[in-house]
């Protein structure tokens, strides 16, 4: 003779807290892979941005950048925000020969004005710095 046994209460309590516990953590885990997705294609879109812009300063050459304090404008999303220095170093005869323009760049998914208050895990930020030197040939 066969006897049927169903599971007690306590087994079933005991598989759905498994189950929920799985299927919490697995949650958890596709979101933050998510997450990391959409952070990850932010980066590479102001990572491109920044290398656009970097190669406009570059072809403008060191004549025709002006020394700026910090300035900014939009472009698609994002905001580039750069500053141009200018250093002259002597050389031993005392003559400036090593003009130098060093032009600050950073790309980010917020405004200027909104930068200190942004949340830093949604924050994307890409920095560069491009040196531009005095070629009295050209």
């Amino acid at each position: 003779m066969c006897t049927k046994r169903a599971f007690s209460l306590v087994e079933v309590l005991w598989g759905v807290f498994l189950l929920a516990t799985a299927i919490v953590v697995i949650s958890g885990v596709i979101l933050s892979a998510l997450q990391a997705i959409k952070k990850s294609e932010g980066l590479m879109e102001a990572t491109n941005i920044m290398m656009a812009e970097k190669a406009k300063f570059m072809q403008r050459g060191y004549s025709k950048v002006a020394l700026t304090s910090p300035e900014s404008y939009k472009v698609d999303n994002y905001y580039v925000i750069y500053k141009v220095e200018g250093y002259d170093y002597p050389d031993v005869t005392g003559s400036v020969t090593n003009e130098l323009k060093i032009v600050t760049m950073g790309v980010y998914n917020v405004s200027p004005e909104k930068l200190s208050s942004a949340y830093k895990d949604r924050l994307v930020r890409v920095i560069t710095t491009a040196v531009l030197f005095y070629d009295p040939n050209s």
